[in-house]
């Protein structure tokens, strides 16, 4: 295949994705900010599109994304923006960090609007990282920003991880002198697939953004530099469960209802309940090690490992065992 399946009327490319979301159960939380920035097939953006979302219920953890009650309130409905989203994504190939929470979300808010959402060709910023971010072990948007030398303001707003991921894809295109042929093979591909049939005809709403930014309130964590850049998972299921994982515990807090979606994300990523465990005690095998990296751990250190395995549900007596596990051995170099 070559450039000649380009559409002509130029509405190909690159559809980068972004959503903040009243929680990460695609079955029961709703979209409440959406942001998508449209690249031409260099990566180059060309023009971008957010809204914040009424999702007719409460917005969720405020605490996380910044975003309040007050500001959706004349915001629009996602079936009243429906329309012009699935215009925006059409023909593209969907790109984002996590691609698999974004378009479980879109798929998820596009059937509650009667239409189904086709499987577009979707590229991954956290997935491709492994190809072109190879030595970089973490598998987080802000990790991987600095890595990449991308600027990432306001993590957390729609707009700004959209832009970030955008910059991710443009730094991996920058790697290639030419399209590489798998990068063009998926353009042709979303260039050429029927988006039928479409939600409802567009109606017309104003984007509403936010009136400010609202800076997130989490405490600090003793331990917060290392989670942002704990190692990627030896599989795409895992890494995308231990993505919502990391920002879960971002503010050392798991409400039940989060727990129960936890375990219900996971059976639906095809992790069984003794792989989602296995997977809670990596995490914190890795948390130990990068803990006892600069070999010594703090008591606040300590503290908060144990009140991450507490949200994990793992016994203290084996979070401890598992730090201890991760101690460095001494250094036996003989001195003179």
């Amino acid at each position: 295949m070559s450039l000649s399946h380009r559409r002509s009327d130029g509405e190909d490319g690159f559809a980068v994705v972004d959503l903040e979301t009243t929680g990460f159960s695609p079955a029961r939380d709703r979209i409440v900010e959406i942001a998508i920035i449209h690249l031409d097939w260099e990566a180059t953006p060309t023009s971008s599109f957010c809204t914040l979302v009424n999702p007719g219920r409460s917005v969720g953890p405020t605490r996380i994304h910044g975003i309040r009650a007050a500001d959706v309130a004349a915001a629009p409905s996602f079936s009243d923006c429906a329309g012009t989203v699935w215009e925006l994504l059409s023909g593209r190939v969907l790109v984002a960090h996590n691609a698999s929470f974004d378009t479980r979300f879109l798929g998820a808010e596009f059937d509650r609007c009667g239409a189904s959402l086709p499987p577009p060709p979707v590229m991954c910023t956290m997935k491709l990282a492994r190809d072109y971010l190879s030595d970089l072990p973490a598998r987080g948007l802000a990790a991987c920003c600095e890595a990449a030398g991308v600027s990432l303001a306001r993590h957390h707003s729609a707009l700004a991880d959209a832009q970030a991921a955008a910059g991710l894809l443009a730094a991996y295109r920058a790697v290639n002198s030419k399209l590489a042929e798998g990068w063009q093979d998926t353009l042709i591909e979303a260039a050429l697939l029927p988006w039928i049939p479409a939600p409802s005809p567009c109606v017309t709403f104003q984007p509403v953004t936010r009136a400010g930014y609202v800076p997130r309130h989490a405490r600090p964590q003793p331990l917060a530099a290392i989670t942002s850049r704990l190692p990627r998972a030896y599989s795409d299921e895992l890494d995308s469960y231990l993505a919502i994982l990391d920002r879960v515990l971002e503010d050392r807090v798991i409400s039940a209802d989060e727990e129960a979606e936890l375990a219900s994300l996971a059976g639906e990523l095809g992790l069984s309940a003794e792989a989602a465990g296995h997977a809670h005690r990596d995490y914190l095998r890795h948390v130990a090690a990068a803990a006892w990296s600069d070999k010594h751990v703090a008591d606040a250190e300590r503290a908060d490992l144990l009140e991450v395995a507490g949200l994990l549900n793992v016994p203290d007596h084996e979070a401890l065992a598992i730090l201890e596990a991760e101690r460095p051995a001494k250094d036996l170099t003989p001195t003179s």
